[in-house]
C-alpha cells in the first residue's frame, strides 16, 4: 500500500470513513478457512492501523465512521482514540442479506453466527448534524463481494454531514464527492471532488 500522507499531500478532511483490514485471531486455532480475511487481502495489526497518520489528514472539526465486526470492537475503540476522535455512538448496523432471496446471511462466529457489521461514529471538534430527516441505524442490504460495503452508508453520511471534503480509507471503489485511498481501488478510477 502506498504512503497515505504522500498520496493525499496535506489535504484535510471533515468526513472520514474507514474500513481497516483487521487481522483476526481465530479462537479455534484454525486459520478460519475461506472466511479468513488473509485469504482475500492483506491485513494489518491494530498497532499498524493505529499508527496511520490520520491525525494529519483530519480537519479540526471532523467525523470518523469506522467499520468493525464484533470481535474487533475493542480494537476499533483503540484506533478511534489513536486517530484523535471521541466515540459518540454506534452509527450503523449493517444486517447482511442474501442478494437473491433477501434472507439474513450468517457468516462464521466464535459463539453465534455473525450476520452484521458495525459503523462507529467518532467526532473531533464541533460538528453539527445537517439532516433532520430520520435516518435508520439499521441498514438491511445484500452482502457484496468479500469486505465490500453497501453504498447506503456513504449515502447516509452525506446526508448527515454534507460538508466536505470527504475521505474513504481502504476503499474498494470510487465514489463521486469522495477522495478514496486503498490498494483495492483501481488507480484509474479514483475520484476526488
Amino acid at each position: 500500500m502506498t504512503d497515505l500522507l504522500k498520496d493525499l499531500q496535506g489535504q484535510k478532511f471533515r468526513t472520514i470513513c474507514a474500513d481497516p483490514p483487521w487481522a483476526y485471531l481465530w479462537g479455534t486455532g484454525k486459520d478460519g478457512g475461506n472466511f479468513s480475511p488473509e485469504k482475500h487481502y492483506a491485513t494489518m495489526t491494530t498497532d499498524e492501523i493505529c499508527a496511520l497518520p490520520v491525525r494529519a489528514l483530519r480537519d479540526k472539526n471532523a467525523v470518523l465512521a469506522l467499520w468493525a465486526t464484533g470481535p474487533c470492537l475493542p480494537d476499533a475503540f483503540r484506533v478511534m482514540d489513536a486517530w484523535g476522535f471521541k466515540f459518540k455512538t454506534m452509527l450503523f448496523v449493517w444486517v447482511k442479506q442474501n442478494p437473491k432471496a433477501l434472507t439474513i446471511v450468517c457468516g462464521p462466529g466464535s459463539y453465534t453466527r455473525s450476520a452484521c457489521e458495525y459503523v462507529l461514529l467518532g467526532m473531533r471538534g464541533h460538528i453539527k448534524r445537517a439532516s433532520t430527516d430520520p435516518i435508520s441505524q439499521v441498514i438491511l442490504a445484500p452482502r457484496l463481494g468479500h469486505s465490500r460495503k453497501p453504498e447506503a452508508v456513504q449515502d447516509a453520511l452525506e446526508r448527515l454531514f454534507p460538508d466536505g471534503p470527504r475521505l474513504e480509507l481502504f476503499a474498494r471503489r470510487a465514489r463521486p464527492g469522495w477522495t478514496v485511498w486503498g490498494n483495492e481501488v483501481d488507480a484509474n478510477s479514483q475520484v476526488q471532488p
